[in-house]
């Protein structure tokens, strides 16, 4: 929260804004934005507002409030089947009611008009569906662990499996994604994720066994570092991309050629500094204040 909380403070910095707390509708948008609730309006208004690619932190933070309860859930009696019904039939309620409705995908010229891609591939409710199918991954590995499952020692077997996942995965990106990315359908978007939240599901068992090629291959240093700063790297991205693009002059002294590898060691080094210096020790005092508590 601390990082995308700095990320908003930014936007409003490159942009030359300040929040108009005196017009309620942008008070309205900037207070959902600071505490992470925008994914749950769907309207391009609130859930791309300020710093657009935070919708998804939004989404985050809704799944960590919802955990306890669903992991109540998922170690009851026929906890399995119910964590993965309740989620289909909520996403399912909400794709009827966008046929239904014939909502539009979405709408730069009407901020307040419910779209499908705010119910659908925005929406908590929605997105659900995959946490519960990683929640499910993370409770078969920990009981195969336990049993000490002879599935998590097969180096070859996980070896086998983890490429194969990783193929059907790449595979559905180029046939599926790219496709469904330049011509957005309501319906395919709605069983992709169902199909890519399984194929992550069962990545998910594979790499933390690591004891097959690939997972083996992730302990590298570096590797860690890139992944614990990834956050900061997608949080950012855009908000410097955009504001590059809208102040050319700041790599006009550079050959078009190098422009992209420049900005990107800028963005990997910007990245770098606010997860070192702002985001661990943000994070370490927030635990220390709720150890307090």
């Amino acid at each position: 929260m601390p990082a995308t909380v700095l990320s908003i403070v930014l936007f409003f910095v490159l942009n030359q804004q300040t929040p108009n707390i005196a017009n309620p509708d942008e008070l309205a948008v900037t207070a959902s934005n600071l505490l992470l609730i925008q994914a749950w309006i769907p309207l391009p208004r609130y859930y791309f507002a300020l710093n657009a690619v935070a919708w998804s932190v939004s989404v985050e933070a809704g799944f960590y409030l919802l955990f306890p309860l669903l992991h109540r859930v998922l170690t009851r009696n026929k906890g399995r089947v119910f964590i993965i019904a309740i989620p289909l039939i909520i996403s399912s309620l909400l794709l009827g009611i966008c046929l239904w409705k014939n909502l539009p995908f979405h709408t730069s010229t009407q901020p307040n008009q419910i779209t499908w891609i705010g119910l659908i591939y925005i929406s908590p409710l929605a997105r659900l569906k995959e946490f519960c199918l990683g929640m499910l991954a993370g409770h078969i590995y920990i009981q195969l662990r336990a049993n000490d499952s002879l599935a998590l020692k097969n180096k070859l077997v996980l070896s086998i499996t983890e490429i194969a996942l990783l193929g059907l995965l790449i595979m559905g990106f180029l046939k599926v994604s790219v496709p469904l990315t330049q011509n957005p359908n309501l319906i395919g978007i709605f069983w992709y994720q169902i199909a890519t939240g399984a194929l992550f599901a069962g990545i998910i068992i594979v790499l933390a066994a690591e004891n097959s090629l690939i997972s083996r291959s992730l302990n590298s240093q570096w590797l860690l570092t890139g992944g614990e700063m990834s956050f900061s790297i997608y949080l950012f991205h855009q908000m410097l991309i955009t504001w590059q693009a809208k102040h050319p002059w700041l790599l006009s002294w550079a050959p078009v050629q190098a422009r992209f590898m420049i900005m990107l060691c800028f963005i990997l080094a910007f990245s770098y500094a606010i997860w070192r210096w702002f985001e661990r020790p943000m994070r370490t005092g927030c635990q220390r204040l709720l150890e307090r508590c």
